[in-house]
């Protein structure tokens, strides 16, 4: 590996590692949501995101009261949309992405797009919202507007 190479990864190694440290930060001084303050709090918004598990991808998503989102996500390199629904659930909001051809996994398993994923959502002092992955691990960063 060359010199130019393994500088490149040694500052992209540190910058993941400060931003697990910030996202840890942001986790600590937050406080969870209630099932009825996140169903208050995700009804018909316009949710601004910086996705801190994929660096670099920012996004926006509108929650609807029916249950359904749609989200718009770009990086430097791609972008993409998602559909699907919401629900919340033990202090949880869950999602669900849809899935145009449902296909089983391995060993008959549903594919992880068929699949309700839960996580938390913390409120953090300056007014944003941080969301957590089902294994508890930061998500995102969230701004949210109301819909007009």
């Amino acid at each position: 590996m060359s010199i130019a190479h393994k500088i490149f990864y040694s500052g992209l190694m540190t910058f993941s590692l400060q931003m697990v440290a910030e996202a840890q930060d942001l986790k600590d001084a937050a406080t969870a949501l209630t099932s009825a303050e996140i169903r208050a709090t995700f009804d018909n918004v316009i949710d601004n995101a910086e996705v801190l598990d994929s660096p670099g991808v920012s996004a926006e998503t509108y929650w609807r009261a029916s249950g359904t989102f749609e989200t718009r996500w770009s990086s430097s390199q791609k972008s993409g949309e998602a559909k699907g629904l919401w629900r919340v659930q033990d202090d949880r909001r869950c999602v669900k992405l849809e899935d145009p051809e449902p296909a089983s996994g391995a060993g008959g398993e549903p594919a992880e797009s068929a699949v309700w994923r839960c996580g938390a959502i913390l409120s953090l002092p300056d007014g944003r919202l941080l969301s957590l992955n089902p294994d508890g691990s930061p998500h995102g960063v969230h701004r949210l507007t109301p819909m007009p």
